[in-house]
């Protein structure tokens, strides 16, 4: 029996066959295709070069013995992220982009590529640290005894106080209202 070649392009169409005139575009289309064909049967998915966001498969024991292989000579580079575009420029030079569903806590991402690079994420301060006064006085009585001896306040939970004198200087400090 011929071995099934399913294979996966960047540039493809998910109403495509799978064959290397005709790829998929997604990784989860190649994985339909490659079942289809059946378990008795000798299967790989060929992941031809370029960029693939988004990536997500999820392999069963259906598909044992399924081969997922870079095409001969081309470099596939898969991310699990989004892109992102919409980008604005804003008044101050910088650019800014709104994300449906971050704000709602629905996705996340740590790390931004930008041009092929990826971007070092914001860090304050840019270098040393800052100093915290900040203070939760509970006592922890183990993960069996059911964490901390009582639950922290509001404001525990959401004020930092920093000593002044380690933040850079075009930095103010409010004063805080008791």
């Amino acid at each position: 029996m011929k071995k099934v070649s399913i294979h996966v392009s960047p540039e493809g169409n998910d109403r495509n066959n799978g064959t290397a005139a005709q790829p998929v575009a997604h990784f989860q289309a190649a994985l339909v295709l490659a079942r289809q064909a059946g378990a008795g049967r000798e299967r790989e998915i060929v992941v031809h070069g370029g960029d693939y966001f988004d990536v997500s498969i999820e392999i069963g024991p259906e598909d044992s013995g399924l081969v997922i292989r870079a095409a001969p000579g081309e470099r596939p580079v898969l991310y699990g992220g989004k892109p992102v575009s919409g980008w604005v420029r804003e008044s101050n030079g910088w650019v800014s982009v709104e994300l449906p569903g971050v704000k709602d806590r629905l996705w996340d991402f740590r790390s931004l590529l930008v041009n092929g690079r990826f971007a070092p994420r914001a860090r304050f301060p840019e270098c040393g640290a800052i100093r915290h006064e900040s203070l939760f006085d509970g006592r922890w009585m183990s993960s069996t005894k059911g964490g901390w001896d009582r639950k922290p306040t509001p404001d525990e939970l959401t004020t930092l106080r920093v000593c002044p004198e380690t933040l850079p200087s075009e930095f103010s400090i409010r004063p805080m209202r008791n």
